[in-house]
């Protein structure tokens, strides 16, 4: 691609998978695999993307994260650690990228309108109602939720914010008290 147009100027490293399994038998090779995808896919996207932004002096890198790495969530133990460490990973970069005036940021949803979310509410392993319930907003958000907060950091209007973790989320992370949502 670069060949093509010249340069990188923005990347979102969106991929992401789970494995839901209680910990006492969560496989190591499920949940390595899980670490593998999200965080060192992640990494490697980013460091190839920086190598290319480094010339220019600029770009933007914007990591998907979830809320969940605020806290964790029975049988995703995997999942949990790699989207705190995706958390982790993005603001070192930040810090260490910075002074290339190259900004790397994280969008934290919580539950998304998207394939691996729908499996897992037909599989009866997503709680939707809890979920919505939890939510002040009262709904999952939509890929397209997430797909203009990511490319709003990419935009020169963030040109001064790098290094944070911007939730998405309709409310969720802010719901410390686990309230059910007030309808008036």
């Amino acid at each position: 691609m670069p060949a093509r147009f010249g340069r990188v100027d923005a990347l979102v490293t969106s991929a992401g998978i789970v494995a839901v399994a209680p910990a006492m038998t969560c496989d190591a090779s499920e949940f390595e695999r899980v670490l593998s995808v999200n965080v060192t896919g992640s990494f490697l996207l980013a460091r190839a993307a920086a190598r290319m932004m480094q010339a220019a002096r600029a770009g933007s890198i914007v990591m998907i994260g979830s809320v969940y790495r605020i806290g964790g969530a029975p049988q995703r133990t995997a999942y949990c650690a790699s989207k705190g460490a995706v958390h982790n990973l993005a603001q070192s970069l930040a810090v260490e990228w910075g002074p290339l005036d190259i900004r790397v940021n994280v969008v934290a949803p919580t539950g998304t309108r998207a394939p691996m979310v729908q499996d897992l509410i037909d599989r009866g392993l997503y709680d939707l109602v809890g979920v919505e319930g939890r939510t002040p907003l009262g709904q999952l958000a939509d890929p397209q939720d997430i797909a203009e907060a990511c490319a709003f950091l990419c935009t020169p209007a963030a040109r001064m914010i790098s290094g944070v973790i911007l939730p998405v989320d309709g409310g969720w992370s802010a719901n410390a008290f686990v309230l059910k949502r007030n309808d008036g």
